[in-house]
């Protein structure tokens, strides 16, 4: 069975591929479009993938024999889904494999904007010495809103509420109990944008999630407020206020500055905004053990299915959220909306998602 490395994934777990009897393992040296991979999916058995290969409706049409799709990371928004399912594609991401590396690549920025680190630095590798120009705020006292309380919104809270910040979470999958235990207030969106300080986004791209956060919801935040994203860059709509230089002068306060994550920027889109604090998290996974983790367990389930067997289903919290509130530990795990469980298991594909 013949085994396809589409992007940069741990050696380590490529190892363990090659010296699993009856496996081949191909390991492409670079990203391939569409185009490029559908002469070489034909004989494929399993694809590993991270964000930038796009496992498109045509790539599992144009390969009878997969039976894995293996996402080394969280979100799956670049995996066709319902084509996999249609053929009867296992689809399984690493919902938990970097999920600290986020959390404190979150912070980190946080904190960044909070003290104006980015700009004072750049200021001091300039030959300036300008302290006064770069006062920034505490962030005891302030409230933090978090989009999002799944595993990394959760890790983020904790933190923030370790700081003496209040927590305003919205989650519609969260429970009392849950979101008590985490010591944050459940809030709407619209009370989230009023009094929130810092917002942090951690929600999958989805339907209902892109371009949520637009002009029309800039304009009910505070003239201050610091928006920090490192999910996905889509949840910002593109070409509204928020990509405006001129958007987000607070009347006596800092310019409203985020961080914001996409792949491939388009050109002169948000470059020219690098005073506002502007900064790429595309490191997010690519800390210490968590690299190592991914590429570990999207390999070892690969090999288990392509060699004929199956990935055990666990069934995870309900406590967590849409991001990630069937997944409760580590590891790789396959995705079953509940609406849609009931068609995933008729084709015999397990959907996931992170």
């Amino acid at each position: 069975m013949k085994v396809l490395v589409c992007d940069p994934i741990s050696q380590t777990g490529i190892d363990f591929l090659e010296q699993q009897e009856g496996l081949e393992v191909s390991v492409l040296d670079h990203c391939h479009s569409e185009k490029e991979l559908l002469p070489l999916v034909g004989d494929v058995s399993a694809m590993a993938v991270r964000s930038e290969t796009k496992v498109t409706k045509a790539l599992l049409e144009a390969a009878p024999k997969m039976k894995i799709v293996g996402r080394a990371g969280v979100g799956v928004d670049n995996i066709d889904i319902e084509a996999a399912t249609q053929n009867g594609v296992i689809v399984m991401n690493t919902p938990g494999g970097n999920t600290i590396a986020t959390c404190e690549l979150t912070f980190s920025m946080m904190m960044a904007l909070a003290r104006n680190i980015p700009q004072a630095y750049s200021s001091m590798a300039g030959g300036e010495w300008n302290r006064k120009a770069f006062k920034g705020v505490e962030l005891y006292g302030k409230t933090l809103g978090v989009l999002g309380m799944g595993r990394i919104g959760g890790e983020v809270a904790r933190r923030a509420v370790a700081f003496g910040m209040r927590v305003l979470a919205f989650d519609p999958y969260i429970t009392p109990s849950r979101a008590k235990a985490l010591q944050v207030e459940l809030s709407s969106l619209d009370d989230i944008y009023a009094a929130a300080d810092f917002i942090t986004v951690h929600m999958p791209l989805t339907d209902e999630t892109r371009g949520m956060l637009n002009k029309d919801t800039f304009a009910k935040m505070k003239p201050s407020v610091r928006l920090l994203n490192c999910a996905r860059g889509s949840i910002v709509e593109p070409g509204q206020g928020g990509l405006d230089p001129g958007f987000g002068r607070g009347e006596g306060g800092p310019f409203r500055r985020r961080v914001q994550r996409e792949q491939r920027l388009p050109r002169g889109d948000m470059r020219a905004l690098a005073g506002q604090g502007f900064d790429n998290a595309a490191g997010r996974v690519r800390c210490n053990g968590s690299e190592f983790a991914l590429g570990i367990a999207v390999q070892r389930v690969i090999g288990l299915v392509a060699a004929g067997g199956q990935p055990q289903h666990q069934s995870g919290q309900q406590e967590m959220s849409a991001q990630s509130h069937h997944a409760s530990s580590r590891g790789l795990r396959p995705w079953s909306s509940k609406s849609d469980s009931a068609s995933a298991t008729s084709t015999g594909s397990l959907r996931l998602f992170g």
